[in-house]
């Protein structure tokens, strides 16, 4: 994952926006746990010296991780959290082809 990266190599940016983010096991998806597994971390605090502004990007209708799991994530990074109604994982099988909301936040920092 990258923020695992970025807080292990303490490398300072201005906006990190992660989409479908969790940092636990998703529990219904046990393929998924187990390949996650080794990205998960135990003391999420680096990033609140290391990153300006954190985004996350969740859908009420996720299948895959839970809404548990992605509030708890962004509220542990202190994070701006912005839900989708219906947008699924966002991948294609959910009508993802473009992702409109994530093209206008990186657009601000151009």
């Amino acid at each position: 994952m990258l923020y695992v990266f970025l807080f292990e190599n303490f490398l300072n940016i201005k906006k990190l926006i992660l989409v479908s983010g969790f940092n636990n096991y998703v529990g219904n998806v046990p393929s998924v746990d187990n390949i996650n597994q080794d990205f998960f971390m135990h003391d999420l605090s680096p990033s609140q010296n290391i990153v300006d502004e954190i985004i996350c990007i969740k859908s009420d209708n996720d299948p895959f991780i839970s809404q548990e799991a992605l509030i708890e994530f962004a509220n542990e990074l202190n994070a701006k959290i912005i839900n989708i109604p219906n947008g699924g994982h966002f991948n294609t099988n959910a009508g993802f082809n473009k992702f409109d909301e994530l093209l206008n936040l990186i657009g601000k920092q151009l």
